[in-house]
Order: C-alpha cells, then sequence, then structure tokens
C-alpha cells in the first residue's frame, strides 16, 4: 500500500456489465471519482456503491475534456484512470502498490505506463500518473497526459502490472470504430496536433484498417510524423517501426527501405528481440546467412531475458525463431541439423511449410525417398524426385537464394543408364 493517497478516476457510460469488477479491483484506492456521460442502465447505481463523488455530462465528443471535468477539482499524490472494462489483477494491485510506496510522487512527472493485452499484442496503456506536476489530458479520442507547457511527462513501462482488458475489439463494434475514426480526423484537422501526437493518431487509423495496403499508407504516414518530430526509444516509436516492416513484407516491398527501418528499430530498442528476429530474416533474404545467424543468436538471447514482447507473443517469437534458424542451417549446408530442427519443430505444429521445407532439404541431401515421402505426407500423389522442384517453386515461401537451388540444381537419381553405365551423383550447379 502507498505511503501516498490514490485517487481512481473513471469515464463511464452504460457500463454496469464489467464496473463492479473494476471498481473492486482498486481496493488500494483513497477515492474513486466518476464522470457519467448518459447512462441508461445499472451503471449509476453500482458506481454509488463505491463513491459518491460521481459529475455528469450529456455526451461525450472530447474524451480529454470529459476526464479533465472529474480531475480539475481533486487532489491526491498520485492519480489512476480506469476504463470501465479494464480492471487490475490481484497481483497487479499488489505489485503497484509497493512501486507507489518507493516512488516519490513529488519527485518527478512520473506516468506510469501498465500493460494490457490487445489481440495477440501486448500494450502499453498510460494508467498512473504524479498529481503535483499539473498533467491534464489532451486528445479528442485516444487522450495522453501532458504537462501544462505541452512536453511529455517521465514515462515507466510497468511489465509486469498488468490490467485485464474485458471488451470487445474496437474492429468488431463498426459503429464505434466509425465514431473514433472521425473524432481523429476532427483533431487533425482542427486541433493543430504535434508531430509526434500526429505519429499517434495515424497507428490509431491504421489499427482501424482492414486492408493492409490501407493500413501501410497510415503507418507510413506516421512514419513521416515521426521523422519530424524526431524518433525516442519508446515502445511506440519501436512498434510503428515493426509494423511498418511486417506490412511491407506481407505486401512484398522492397528490401532496401525496410532494412533500413529494421536497423532503425534494433537501434531504438536493442534489448527487445523483436527487431532483432526481423534483421536476421532480412540479411538471410539477402543472403547474408553469417550475419543473419549473429542477429538471430541476439534475438534468442534477448527472447530468454526480457519479461514482455512487443508486437509478436513469447510462443510466435519462439517459433519464428526457430524456424529461421532450420532455414539458415540448410543454407549453410547443414542439412542435418536443419533437418532434425525441422522434424521438431513439424511434431510441435503441422504447418504446411514445415512440411514443404523438408522436402527441399531432403532433395539437397539427394535424399529421394524421404522427399517423396514428406511430398507425399500432404495427401498428394507420387511425382516423383525430379518434378518435386517445379512443384514446391509454385509455392510463395522461398528467399532468392533458396529459389536459385530450386531452379538450377539437376534432381538426377543415382542408377544405371540404358547404355549400363552408371549415372553420375546429383549435382547442383
Amino acid at each position: 500500500m502507498s505511503k501516498h493517497t490514490f485517487t481512481v478516476c473513471m469515464l463511464v457510460k452504460n457500463a454496469a456489465p464489467s464496473l463492479h469488477q473494476a471498481l473492486s479491483s482498486v481496493g488500494l484506492a483513497d477515492h474513486i471519482c466518476l464522470v457519467d456521460t448518459g447512462s441508461e442502465d445499472q451503471t449509476l447505481q453500482i458506481a454509488h456503491e463505491f463513491t459518491t463523488d460521481i459529475h455528469y455530462l450529456k455526451r461525450c465528443e472530447h474524451f480529454a475534456q470529459a476526464r479533465n471535468h472529474g480531475l480539475k477539482h481533486l487532489q491526491s499524490d498520485w492519480f489512476m484512470v480506469l476504463d470501465a472494462d479494464e480492471s487490475l489483477t490481484p497481483t497487479g494491485a499488489t505489485k503497484l502498490g509497493h512501486v507507489l510506496h518507493k516512488l516519490d510522487p513529488k519527485a518527478a512527472p512520473y506516468v506510469l505506463n501498465l500493460v494490457f493485452k490487445s489481440g495477440r499484442q501486448s500494450l502499453l496503456k498510460r494508467a498512473v500518473w504524479s498529481g503535483h506536476f499539473g498533467l491534464t489530458f489532451k486528445g479528442r479520442v485516444h487522450e495522453n497526459l501532458f504537462l501544462p507547457d505541452g512536453s511529455s511527462p517521465h514515462h515507466l513501462d510497468c511489465w509486469d502490472i498488468e490490467l485485464i482488458h474485458d471488451t470487445v475489439p474496437l474492429k468488431q463494434n463498426p459503429v464505434k470504430a466509425a465514431w473514433y475514426q472521425s473524432l481523429i480526423e476532427q483533431e487533425l484537422a482542427l486541433d493543430q496536433p504535434s508531430a509526434r501526437r500526429q505519429a499517434e493518431l495515424y497507428w490509431h487509423l491504421a489499427e482501424g484498417q482492414t486492408l493492409a495496403q490501407h493500413k501501410r499508407a497510415y503507418l507510413e504516414q506516421a512514419v513521416t510524423a515521426l521523422d519530424q518530430a524526431g524518433w525516442q526509444s519508446t515502445v511506440f516509436d519501436y512498434r510503428i517501426l515493426l509494423l511498418t516492416l511486417e506490412l511491407g513484407l506481407s505486401l512484398k516491398q522492397p528490401i532496401d527501405p525496410l532494412f533500413a527501418r529494421v536497423e532503425h528499430a534494433a537501434a531504438l530498442l536493442p534489448h527487445q528481440a523483436e527487431g532483432w528476429y526481423y534483421l536476421s530474416l532480412l540479411r538471410f533474404w539477402q543472403s547474408e546467412f553469417a550475419l543473419a545467424h549473429d542477429c538471430l543468436r541476439r534475438s534468442s538471447a534477448c527472447q530468454k531475458q526480457q519479461q514482455q514482447h512487443i508486437l509478436l507473443t513469447r510462443g510466435q517469437l519462439r517459433q519464428h525463431l526457430n524456424w529461421l534458424a532450420v532455414r539458415i542451417l540448410a543454407m549453410q549446408g547443414d542439412y542435418l541439423g536443419a533437418a532434425e530442427r525441422l522434424e521438431q519443430l513439424y511434431q510441435q505444429s503441422q504447418e504446411l511449410v514445415y512440411l514443404l521445407y523438408r522436402v527441399f532439404i531432403a532433395l539437397l541431401q539427394r535424399d529421394f525417398a524421404t522427399a517423396e515421402r514428406w511430398w507425399q505426407a500432404q495427401g498428394k500423389g507420387f511425382v516423383g524426385a525430379e518434378n518435386l522442384p517445379q512443384q514446391l517453386l509454385r509455392v510463395p515461401l522461398w528467399s532468392p537464394a533458396e529459389r536459385h537451388l530450386l531452379e538450377t540444381s539437376n534432381y538426377t537419381r543415382l542408377g544405371t543408364s540404358k547404355s549400363g553405365k552408371k549415372n553420375p551423383p546429383l549435382r547442383r550447379d
């Protein structure tokens, strides 16, 4: 429990299904303040079980103004903003109490970013801040905290304090998503946001897109805004680069600009594993196999040490690292090591790409029986080893170096020709 006062602020509307859980999770609070923006369900009855400090707005068309409406008459050492569909885990509440007990709220304008899950990502969200520096919210939607002079406060990322986010994803709520997008567009058009704020808004616009091309276009605008604002070693900047890179790969964008982006990401947060993984992947794509191996090894070391991943889950990253390790081993000529590792991967997750790559490795080993067996494991009929390269080339899987091997190798079985002479062994030209 913190030795300082602690106030929870919440903006609510028709939040009855989740409000009791949210407010029950912040038992360490000395005071709770709610702003209701027109509830028509049991929200207010539930709220009165926890507090009498309830303010009313007829509607909310500007989230920062609504949140500041509840804060302007309050004094506290620490404030926490909580949405009605969020709650602290019991462990998270205990850890938060310990952190606040150690920090001096008068020492610096601290903002503590807690973790909440959104899809496959672990996102950091501003949640707790010092009440002694006049911090207020700005932004019509996806609002953030700023000092009175407009500068950003000092952020502390608390990866081990997690919020449970119990809500329908915005993409599954088209009415709410359209409303949020209209608020973002209004802010961009009318409020003259800073370049860094523009980057945040373009990122949120990208998150709301379903088409990869549209998502990438908004992310490119975010990158342009950050070029103007100046890049910082933050999770947000890192994520922007990695998302732009991942979409660029999926859309088959030129490698060189993507390579510059991922080098930048790895330099921003060198202790994070994802950047080194993508750097390894692009070096592999450029046939720089020794450098790819070095980046892969660095990514694996970071992955074992870090608590949270930013773009990929721990399981996804581990799978990606193992899969890339197989391909690097194969292209460095360690076919046996690649085959053993790939068969372990296939046992864990029977992905089609693993099966096809096992055919590829068997062809490189001149093991035609194994190549044909793995090919038929996907339910295909017998085609013969000499036809397998052409079958594999139809799959959009291969790096330039892998494709070159499939296209130029002479896959001929050992055997006896009609003249009675033995055919030469398979060669790779």
